[in-house]
């Protein structure tokens, strides 16, 4: 099933690790919100700014970063991707000046992200 990432250990988990990192190799790149089963119960997989993905923030036959966050969901706890090689990543919203910035943000402030890459020096 497309979205739904799903893996087996050697010694099988019986409950989610909290903060423990694991990587996985992914099969599908995913192409919206995403679900991770690493212990037979289906959980939610979000980005690393505490978010549903959206597509492509894992690529197929690369390698993903991923951990239980047991404070997130109301305390029902969430998979956070962290990095997955050769995929775009999720950031939070820049709230400081050196923080990276969505494109969203630029755009609500009337810049067109797009024609800053065409911007010459």
């Amino acid at each position: 099933m497309a979205n739904a990432y799903v893996v087996a250990f050697t010694l099988a988990l019986t409950a989610p690790v909290p903060w423990v990192p694991f990587w996985f190799e992914v099969k599908t790149t995913n192409t919206g919100a995403s679900t991770f089963n690493a212990m037979g119960a289906v959980e939610p997989l979000l980005g690393a700014a505490h978010a549903a993905l959206q597509g492509s923030e894992l690529v197929a036959n690369d390698n993903a970063l991923v951990y239980w966050n047991s404070k997130l969901a109301s305390g029902a706890g969430s998979y956070v991707l962290m990095f997955c090689s050769g995929a775009s990543e999720q950031i939070a919203p820049a709230t400081q000046p050196d923080h990276a910035v969505q494109s969203g943000q630029l755009t609500a402030i009337g810049i067109n992200p797009g024609r800053l890459l065409r911007t010459s020096v």
